[in-house]
């Protein structure tokens, strides 16, 4: 069976530092690297013709994929087989690299945006902000010029112990909502040290191997987010979902918790008690990753949703 969802890691590279990046963040697990991968293009365009029948849905991830050089060959060749692409990006490079983005045919592009400008760029470097704002607009603009509607626009905001308090007030005050196509809110993502034991010992009983990849950079205390007030966060989300239907721009909150219990149970590793908590994950059946290395993986997310 095909896989209906492929995921390519473009490169491990990246040009900034966000802080609680679990790759090249301030725990993240990509500063020991010694060589900095990026994925050779052969194996993307041997996955593609391959998996072309399969119809399945492609993402890019890094790093930073505006970094990878064949990365809008790779998306001429996917919308040729008549696939989806999206990918994420840090929005430092959209400027420069407007035209390839609205020519190519990509389907959408998650801008990274944590606030306003100073609670953003505490999070993830001076000018951030002000460089993926202005690429945004200029994406926006040269598709009205060139009579596009690809590709949308997404927004995903991380959460995070500097920026809880700036969730709703964010996208209803402080962002021109036109710019936007659709909203993805992130609880910043994090595994306690039991767990990354845990994990650890499993993989070396299981597979001989020593190697847990990129885990170690979301090990988290759950103390690290006593600072974040559940209540407020819970009422922000809730004014968000609702300031989002009037509007009509689609929200996904991942996992999909709003309730001031759920998010206790989050950031306090209570996972289990979560509303939405699901035993079984279909995951592996469905998704495929592709590293930069070329390493092949089922990535078994927790899965909330």
């Amino acid at each position: 069976m095909l896989p209906k969802w492929i995921v390519f890691q473009l490169t491990k590279r990246c040009n900034l530092r966000c802080e609680m990046c679990y790759e090249w963040g301030r725990n993240g697990s990509y500063e020991k690297l010694d060589k900095r991968h990026d994925l050779d293009y052969k194996i993307i365009e041997q996955i593609i013709t391959d998996t072309a029948p399969g119809k399945p849905k492609y993402e890019f991830f890094g790093g930073e994929p505006l970094l990878y050089a064949d990365i809008f060959k790779a998306i001429v060749t996917i919308k040729k087989h008549g696939c989806k692409v999206d990918f994420p990006s840090n929005g430092f490079l959209l400027e420069k690299y407007k035209e390839d983005i609205v020519e190519s045919g990509l389907d959408c592009i998650w801008v990274s945006l944590d606030g306003p400008r100073e609670i953003n760029d505490k999070q993830r470097g001076k000018g951030v902000f002000d460089k993926a704002l202005k690429g945004i607009t200029a994406i926006q603009e040269l598709k009205k010029l060139k009579n596009k509607t690809l590709p949308k626009i997404g927004i995903t905001f991380v959460i995070t112990k500097n920026n809880f308090q700036h969730v709703s007030d964010f996208f209803i005050n402080e962002l021109d909502i036109r710019l936007v196509d659709y909203i993805n809110i992130e609880f910043q993502r994090y595994i306690t040290g039991r767990e990354f034991d845990a994990y650890s010992q499993r993989i070396k009983s299981d597979f001989n191997s020593t190697v847990t990849s990129s885990a170690c950079g979301y090990v988290q205390s759950p103390d690290n987010f006593s600072e974040i007030d559940f209540v407020d966060l819970s009422r922000q989300l809730n004014v968000l979902k609702e300031f989002c239907l009037k509007r009509q721009v689609p929200l996904n909150i991942t996992p999909n918790i709003t309730s001031t219990q759920d998010i206790e149970y989050y950031y306090t590793a209570r996972w289990n008690k979560i509303s939405v908590w699901e035993n079984n994950c279909l995951l592996p059946w469905l998704h495929v990753e592709i590293s930069a290395n070329g390493d092949v993986t089922a990535d078994r997310q927790r899965q909330f949703f």
